[in-house]
């Protein structure tokens, strides 16, 4: 019943407890020192290369916390900034980094290209290893399927689905995707067509979207 008593409250949250002084004090802190290091982002150009914050480079977990809610909403609003919170480790020390990034979202900067351009793109894929990268590439940009599904789920896979209706004897998988207003996504569609079909291949229409992306 101690525990109860008022006595060893006040005790204990004078041995424990901050002040309202003190903690407001931290909070300003915190936010100078956040404001302080988020200043590295100004006037640069912000690309797909990460800028990183780790929470090592911050004196307390408030700033570095702060720091992270101060980034996410100054980029809110834009269309391909983002902002990632990660813990990425390293493989030999496996030290876990707790960080946030800010960059251009690839995903977001494609879809914008085919929202602003009613973007098309035509080709065919040869093998199934092209196959298989073909999907996890545009499924990572956020091309959905015909009806807006998914690529790449438990109860669908495109992937699968195109490969085991390849015969690389006899066939070539063609693929269009396109922008769809009305879901307002890249959606992708596929058939297949003779040997001798004359299309753009995959590695081409990637190189394509790599440099818009990069541009």
């Amino acid at each position: 019943m101690k525990y109860l008593a008022t006595e060893w409250l006040i005790d204990w949250a004078r041995k424990n407890c901050k002040s309202k002084e003190e903690v407001e004090s931290n909070e300003y802190e915190a936010l100078c020192e956040a404001n302080s290091v988020l200043d590295k982002l100004n006037g640069i150009e912000i690309t797909t290369e990460p800028i990183v914050f780790d929470s090592r480079d911050f004196s307390s977990p408030l700033a570095f916390s702060m720091a992270l809610l101060i980034a996410s909403k100054r980029y809110a609003d834009t269309d391909d900034i983002v902002v990632r919170y990660t813990k990425p480790k390293n493989e030999d020390t496996k030290e876990i980094s707790i960080q946030f990034r800010v960059l251009k979202s690839k995903a977001k900067l494609y879809q914008k290209f085919m929202r602003e351009t009613n973007g098309i793109f035509e080709f065919c894929v040869e093998s199934s290893g092209d196959i298989k990268s073909c999907v996890k590439y545009l499924n990572s940009l956020g091309t959905k399927g015909f009806g807006g599904e998914p690529l790449s789920s438990k109860e669908i896979d495109y992937s699968k689905d195109m490969r085991d209706a390849f015969n690389k004897d006899e066939n070539k998988v063609y693929i269009i995707v396109k922008y769809d207003k009305s879901l307002g996504l890249p959606l992708l569609e596929w058939n297949l067509v003779n040997i001798d079909y004359e299309c753009p291949k995959f590695e081409e229409v990637k190189n394509k979207i790599n440099a818009i992306i990069k541009s």
